[in-house]
């Protein structure tokens, strides 16, 4: 093997550490739960065990899909789910936030059809049912998303 192709190796290799270590060392710009944004709202991260409650204990499902680079998705979460209304509305819901740059996430876009892209926030039974004619797909400001949650709980008679 020549000089040139072992130092090339050398150089991919080192740039490749030098960017894991950094990947690894950033934090998620939208936390799980975000006490220091007013957030007094647990979010579980997993998604089985936010299925689990809910099943458990017969409650409704919000879940928020969102991903670092997406802009939509960092307006949504501090406009729209730190309103103090927004807030007291999902109280009574099982709340699953699912960062999508995840490898651990991966599987949800084809599950719910993401196709379209984030953010994407879904309303579930507590039998895991997506109402598919509530999922937003798009930035919505407080009194339109609180809407949509009026709108879903009648559709299935809560």
């Amino acid at each position: 093997m020549s000089k040139a192709v072992v130092w090339s190796l050398l150089i991919v290799v080192l740039i490749g550490a030098v960017a894991f270590i950094f990947a690894q060392d950033e934090e998620s710009e939208l936390p799980d739960t975000a006490p220091e944004l007013g957030n007094d709202l647990s979010w579980f991260d997993d998604h089985a065990l936010g299925l689990k409650k809910a099943s458990d204990e017969s409650r409704l499902i919000v879940i928020d899909a969102w991903a670092n680079w997406c802009s939509s998705c960092k307006k949504l979460w501090k406009d729209t789910f730190m309103d103090p209304r927004v807030q007291d509305r999902l109280k009574s819901y099982v709340r699953v936030k699912l960062n999508m740059d995840e490898k651990k996430n991966v599987l949800y876009w084809e599950q719910y059809s993401m196709n379209g892209g984030l953010p994407w926030v879904g309303f579930l039974t507590p039998d895991g049912i997506v109402h598919e004619e509530h999922t937003l797909r798009d930035y919505e400001a407080p009194d339109s998303f609180l809407e949509r949650l009026d709108a879903f709980e009648a559709a299935i008679g809560r």
